[in-house]
């Protein structure tokens, strides 16, 4: 535009329609309302937009120059109708913001404070329920052991309300507890269980557990004590320590050992016999192990009885036991698995007896049947059952054996000359000699009053029997001395030989073959004679 003024000062008023266009914009670049006006020299409004602006509207204006001179000025308002609203609605949403914060920060808090407490009074509730459908005594007490509480359970046990007991001494109720005294030590939050009495209303003691515990309520430190009533529990243990008291006096007065050991194998019931032949108390044995009480030896030969047993089999057996005096015991072990109820085995019961008396019994009447009194060598009913044994091996083996029968000569003369002492001594002699005269494989027997049996079993050849009945021939022949007269006396032997299978294959029949040798021996007088078949 100054470019034209310049050109064409009377002329440029005349370009109203450029004038127009630059007038002709209505909103400025922060997108206000405005209105564009083009003054001459004097204020005559050359040109303007048609913008109508609201109040409140900012004006502004700057000069246009022609070679330093003012011609015209450019004028430019603006309405503040807009920004204004704007103002206010983010005022207004500022407000509003606010103000739902507040409301929010109000009312919420207020809400979570209520389903709080809501909450609290539930559980409260709760613990109350609990507290009184506990089946334990609950009792509280102040720091002085002044009583507070009770609970339902605790005013049947002891037959008081609450409001009776409020304030009254804890040793109305458990006379044996000085709480006020003693009370809980200081930093121990629990004392742990114990057991004292208990005193109902009535003035009645009964056995009860406690547990004491320091606890605050409602701001304050209490003592709270749980009991509960173990009378029940205290007559079944009297009535086991007095089945376990009859059933000691029984098992130590029955004539047997018994013993109980558990899963892994320690002793849990020894009586007294059992405890003392074993060189222990019925106190110390408790505890230890069956090795340590049957020792090394003996524990490593009924180890495996024991492992069956614990395998749910029964075992019965018999074993020695050397005592520490040397003495050797015959025992005759019975030993059962302890069964659960689930059929699992928990361990294992032992009768033991002491068999010794009726063992030698036995030996003493086998010997009466079976051995000789006067020599102690086999009678003939052992004779015949070691015939049959060494008939039965040869057989198997294909071996042959000898058997040697033998007669003493002129011993009639000396037992009825110096009579039945004498002669009972000069057996006893000839025994022992023929004894030692044959191996200890050997059977030597007497079968007769005088007559003695040997049988060779497992023999190569037949000189091996004629060498034995030479020696034995010899040694009878050797003057005997009878301790018993004090003299000496001459006899001697006449032995049948007959061999197995060449001259018999039955018992009875080689007894007869051997015999009739003998006879032919006992002719000529002191020798020997096979058989002759």
């Amino acid at each position: 535009m100054t470019q034209r003024i310049n050109a064409d000062p009377e002329l440029w008023r005349f370009e109203i329609p450029r004038l127009d266009a630059i007038v002709a914009a209505r909103t400025g670049t922060g997108g206000l309302p405005e209105k564009h006006f083009i003054l001459d020299e004097r204020g005559a409004v050359l040109v303007q937009n048609a913008e109508n602006l609201s109040r409140p509207i900012l004006t502004r204006s700057a000069p246009l120059l022609d070679s330093g001179t003012v011609v015209g000025r450019f004028v430019t308002s603006r309405s503040l109708v807009p920004l204004l609203q704007d103002t206010a609605l983010v005022a207004l949403f500022g407000l509003v913001l606010a103000l739902a914060v507040y409301i929010s920060l109000s009312l919420l808090p207020l809400r979570a404070l209520t389903r709080v407490l809501g909450a609290l009074g539930q559980e409260r509730e709760r613990l109350r329920a609990i507290v009184d459908h506990a089946v334990e005594g609950i009792i509280t007490f102040d720091l002085q052991g002044k009583l507070q509480s009770l609970n339902p359970a605790a005013e049947r046990m002891f037959d008081y309300g609450s409001a009776e007991v409020l304030g009254r001494s804890a040793g109305d109720l458990l006379p044996e507890i000085d709480l006020a005294g003693a009370g809980l030590p200081d930093g121990k939050s629990y004392l742990g269980k114990l057991e004292t009495l208990g005193r109902r209303k009535d003035g009645t003691g009964f056995p009860i557990e406690l547990a004491l515990s320091r606890a605050m309520l409602e701001g304050k430190p209490h003592l709270i004590a749980i009991a509960h009533d173990i009378t029940v529990r205290k007559q079944a243990e009297q009535a086991l320590r007095d089945s376990a008291e009859e059933l000691r006096l029984f098992a130590d007065n029955v004539p047997a050992m018994t013993v109980s050991y558990d899963e892994n194998l320690r002793c849990r019931f020894a009586n007294k016999a059992f405890a003392e032949f074993f060189g222990f108390t019925v106190e110390n044995i408790l505890g230890k192990h069956l090795r340590e009480v049957a020792g090394e030896d003996a524990y490593r030969e009924i180890e495996g009885h024991s492992i069956k047993v614990l395998q749910g089999h029964p075992v019965t057996y018999q074993r020695t036991r050397k005592l520490a005096n040397g003495e050797s015991r015959y025992l005759e072990v019975k030993v059962l698995p302890h069964t659960g109820d689930q059929g699992r085995v928990l361990g294992l019961f032992a009768v033991i007896i002491d068999i010794t008396e009726h063992k030698l019994a036995e030996e003493r009447i086998w010997r009466v049947a079976h051995q000789d009194s006067l020599t102690g060598l086999p009678n003939r009913m052992l004779f015949n059952d070691r015939l049959d044994q060494a008939i039965s091996l040869a057989k198997r083996d294909s071996r042959q054996f000898a058997m040697l029968y033998l007669d003493l000569d002129r011993f009639k003369p000396v037992n009825d000359s110096l009579g039945h002492t004498a002669g009972d001594e000069l057996l006893q002699a000839v025994a022992a000699r023929i004894r030692q005269q044959v191996r200890e494989s050997d059977t030597v027997a007497r079968v007769g009053g005088d007559e003695f049996t040997v049988i060779l079993p497992d023999i190569a050849k037949r000189e091996e029997a004629e060498t034995v009945a030479k020696k034995i021939i010899a040694a009878v022949a050797a003057p005997f001395q009878l301790r018993s007269q004090r003299r000496s006396v001459d006899i001697g032997t006449s032995i049948g030989i007959a061999l197995y299978p060449t001259d018999a294959r039955d018992t009875d029949a080689l007894v007869k073959a051997a015999d009739a040798a003998m006879y032919r021996a006992k002719q000529v007088g002191s020798s020997f004679r096979f058989c002759e078949t």
